[in-house]
Order: structure tokens, then C-alpha cells, then sequence
């Protein structure tokens, strides 16, 4: 089964009818709807968009291998339900947090004005921060 990358277009619809009484949930053809408190169906929607997010990280970590990235390919698999510049400034400040990884990095030749990272570059990094 192959997922697609979560956002608030392909989640499941969430739908309240109006209706008084207990909250219901009916799942049919891959929509759901809520019936009752809206404060459930506010829950339920983050949730599911929680068990999407972590099912995309779990199929894409196979994904990753040592090569050649940008800092921004390289920081979308670190964050990727964050805007491109912000997972860059993210995983650059922890880049710039960790000494040992920062002084190694440098050490290689990495430039702040650097756009490309090398795989040697690539694996410092993912030793030092773990696989994304």
C-alpha cells in the first residue's frame, strides 16, 4: 500500500450534519462523518492527520540513502509537512546547535552559503542527527 504525502486535501472528509444528541461515527467509501460535538470532530480530524503523518515518515525513512542532496531535499525528509525554507532554517539551526557536527562539517569544506551537501556531508550529518 503506497501513501500519499498527507495535507488536508487527500484526508479522509470530515463532515458534522447537524444533528442533536450523542456524537456518532460512520465511515463509508473512505469518508468519514461525525455526528455531535464539534469539539470531537476538531479532535478526530487531528488525529487523523497525526496517524497520516507518521505513516508517510515510516514508508519514506526506506527511502533515504547517502547521496548527493540540497539542503533543501535533505530538510524535507527531516520535516516534511513544513515549508521548504522552514525545514532549511530548522534543520540548519540544528545543524548550527550541534558543535561537533557543525565543526565537522566545516572541516569538509561546507559553507553557510553552500547549496548542495556532498554525501560525505550528507552521512556527518545523519550521524550526528540520526536518520530523518
Amino acid at each position: 500500500m503506497q501513501l500519499v504525502r498527507p495535507s488536508r486535501h487527500n484526508l479522509p472528509h470530515v463532515s458534522r450534519p447537524r444533528r442533536a444528541g450523542r456524537t456518532a461515527l460512520h465511515a463509508a467509501k473512505g469518508s468519514l462523518t461525525l455526528v455531535g460535538a464539534s469539539s470531537a470532530a476538531t479532535r478526530l480530524q487531528g488525529l487523523l492527520r497525526l496517524l497520516c503523518n507518521i505513516n508517510y515518515k515510516q514508508n519514506n525513512m526506506n527511502d533515504f540513502k547517502i547521496q548527493p542532496y540540497t539542503k533543501k531535499e535533505l530538510a524535507l525528509f527531516y520535516f516534511p509537512t513544513a515549508d521548504p525554507h522552514v525545514a532549511v532554517n530548522r534543520l540548519m539551526s540544528w545543524v548550527n546547535r550541534c558543535k561537533p557536527l557543525h565543526k565537522a562539517l566545516l572541516d569538509q569544506g561546507y559553507q553557510k552559503t553552500s547549496k548542495w551537501l556532498s554525501p560525505r556531508k550528507v552521512k556527518l550529518i545523519t550521524d550526528h542527527l540520526g536518520e530523518p
